[in-house]
């Protein structure tokens, strides 16, 4: 769910992921219906989806976990782009993209 509300804003500038929330209903009916239907699953959805229900405080530990997400995405819009091309993977990356143009 805050995946969801991380993806609404994906431009650097666009710090506070939050900024005009409400001014779309479709979308709040959208994690509403969603935040419903895992909360049934969860707590009865039992064997068929192989799951056991959740204590209160189980449920808290998740969303405290799942907010993280938030943070980091805020985190990675302030760290500086270059920082990214320190990594090894995106070298790879770029490397692999120059091969294939010069096919």
């Amino acid at each position: 769910m805050f995946n969801e509300i991380n993806a609404r804003k994906l431009k650097i500038e666009e710090l506070n992921v939050f900024e005009g929330f409400f001014n779309n209903p479709i979308f709040i009916i959208v994690m509403a219906i969603t935040i419903a239907i895992q909360t049934v699953l969860i707590q009865y959805g039992g064997f068929a989806v192989r799951l056991s229900p959740l204590t209160f405080n189980e449920h808290l530990t998740c969303i405290m976990i799942g907010m993280l997400s938030l943070v980091m995405g805020y985190i990675t819009k302030i760290i500086p782009e270059a920082f990214y091309q320190n990594f090894e993977l995106f070298t790879k990356q770029r490397e692999f993209d120059k091969d294939e143009e010069e096919r």
